[in-house]
């Protein structure tokens, strides 16, 4: 069931390119709406890992992905395609990071535990 978000500009401040994940419009003042959208399923495995995670889902008319610290701070962005995607860390990270998956579908969250 589609859903409204109103939220801060700080709240949302998750790094520049997370605009280009949503469809972010400035209503002035202090706050930013994000328009309607649908959570999907996407499947994140192994989690806990070490150097990369496995993804499932639909990806068939392409993807676009997004790790963020807990900070909101953007360590790794890309692009995924087909129904399996897989994603290997650039740097040796350790933490709980928060994965966002965003399809012509809709956008998944998802946290992601690197050891």
């Amino acid at each position: 069931m589609p859903y409204f978000i109103k939220m801060t500009k700080a709240a949302i401040a998750i790094g520049a390119d997370m605009a280009k994940l949503s469809n972010v419009q400035d209503c002035g003042g202090n706050t930013t709406e994000i328009g309607k959208f649908r959570s999907v399923s996407v499947h994140v495995y192994p989690n806990p890992t070490r150097e990369l995670i496995n993804l499932s889902g639909d990806f068939e008319n392409g993807a676009v992905y997004q790790l963020n610290d807990s900070y909101g701070r953007l360590i790794q962005s890309g692009r995924l395609s087909g129904q399996l995607g897989q994603i290997r860390f650039k740097e040796d990270l350790s933490g709980t990071y928060h994965l966002f998956v965003r399809t012509v579908n809709g956008v998944a969250v998802k946290p992601v535990i690197i050891q």
